[in-house]
């Protein structure tokens, strides 16, 4: 929960419960061990954040312009459980198609048409924030890197994506002999000093995969103290994936 003692949040119903869905893909993990997603609201935008380890997931949908700032940290298997309950439930009820998060005291609820749920309170701090903004370098297909992705997760081994940067290429790869997914590099100046191997976890790239789309992904990067960061999001898109980039030996 923020700070505050009141906090309002709300959208279209329809959209909430395809974020949900989006997380739930693309984060199981987080339904496993009661995990938390954190809704952030600020002028006509709901920004909702997930996280796991160091990977986090950013998706934002319309919300109903309140005139300030709030958020929320609630449970991802509680509020979609809640939601199908009181979507079913309040099909009939006037404003139906939209949904409300309240907190008031500490006490979230979550209000669909004339039915509400209360919901278990979670602070924000449970969500940390995002890697932060870093720049593009670039474009990459996302049918192309969803192949790359599930060639990884099918091989025998530790089913990692190998990240692959020298000078102008950058690529991410499977298994040795196997076709990469290269990305159309825009900004060679930011990319020049390295000659780097890096690699992620392919059931991840798996798991976003349907929701980035298969056209191109814009790609940013940026290195940090224990290896980098990718973000991934289509053009134009809705959705951001940033994904820590572990660095590989030799």
């Amino acid at each position: 929960m923020s700070g505050a003692s009141a906090c309002v949040i709300g959208g279209p119903t329809a959209s909430l419960k395809t974020v949900l869905a989006t997380v739930a893909d693309a984060m199981p993990e987080l339904l496993a061990d009661g995990g938390a997603v954190r809704f952030e609201e600020y002028l006509d935008v709901l920004r909702v954040m997930a996280r796991h380890e160091q990977d986090v997931l950013l998706v934002r949908v319309p919300s109903i312009h309140l005139g300030k700032r709030d958020e929320v940290a609630l449970q991802l298997r509680e509020v979609q459980v809640a939601l199908a309950d009181l979507s079913d439930a309040a099909a009939v009820d006037p404003g139906a198609d939209g949904f409300v998060f309240m907190a008031l005291a500490g006490q979230p609820t979550l209000t669909v048409g004339l039915r509400e749920q209360l919901l278990t309170p979670v602070d924000v701090s449970a969500v940390p924030g995002n890697a932060g903004t870093f720049p593009k370098v670039g474009t990459v297909s996302g049918d192309e890197l969803r192949a790359v992705a599930q060639r990884a997760q099918a091989q025998d081994g530790t089913g990692r994506v190998t990240v692959r940067i020298k000078g102008s290429t950058f690529e991410f790869g499977a298994v040795s002999g196997s076709s990469p997914a290269r990305v159309k590099v825009t900004d060679a100046n930011r990319l020049a000093p390295l000659d780097d191997a890096f690699s992620l976890g392919a059931e991840r790239l798996v798991g976003l995969a349907p929701r980035l789309g298969e056209g191109d992904l814009e790609v940013r990067f940026t290195t940090v103290h224990d290896g980098a960061f990718v973000a991934l999001a289509p053009e134009g898109g809705y959705i951001e994936a940033q994904l820590h980039l572990t660095p590989v030996a030799g």
